[in-house]
């Protein structure tokens, strides 16, 4: 390890205003129709729906679960993502196959409603391994 500079010149910092066109560059890129062919990869993600989460924080997993599906740029010949919501009984909200491009991802996670109920994570793991992973849900063979 390399000793770290200390100096008594004031660190840079980036201005809000920079960040936020660096941000904006970045949301004006078009994304490959097809999805991002470097990256092919099924997701399944397990979202906690449960009482012990809340609604607040629920919200929050699919707020990252949107950002997620747009920067992965989802598509046929890209990265796949399907979604299960874990609460007492687990429910799958969509699978690999039904949505490949990142604005279908995001409308249906966006009309996930919130289940509540008690924690199972055990059973929503089982529930995923058992029936999200089938050439009929979606599942691509070599990827």
């Amino acid at each position: 390890r390399q000793p770290m500079e200390v100096s008594d010149q004031p660190a840079p910092t980036a201005t809000p205003g920079a960040a936020k066109k660096a941000l904006k560059k970045n949301n004006m890129k078009k994304l490959p129709p097809n999805g991002n062919k470097d990256c092919q990869v099924d997701v399944a993600l397990l979202l906690d729906g449960s009482y012990n989460i809340g609604q607040r924080r629920f919200n929050l997993q699919k707020t990252f679960v949107g950002k997620l599906a747009h920067m992965l740029r989802i598509g046929p010949e890209g990265p796949l993502v399907g979604v299960v919501q874990a609460s007492e009984n687990p429910k799958t909200e969509f699978y690999l196959k039904n949505f490949t491009q990142p604005k279908d991802v995001i409308f249906a996670i966006k009309e996930m409603g919130y289940r509540g109920g008690n924690t199972n994570t055990g059973k929503a793991l089982m529930h995923t391994v058992q029936t999200f992973f089938s050439a009929e849900n979606g599942m691509r063979k070599g990827v």
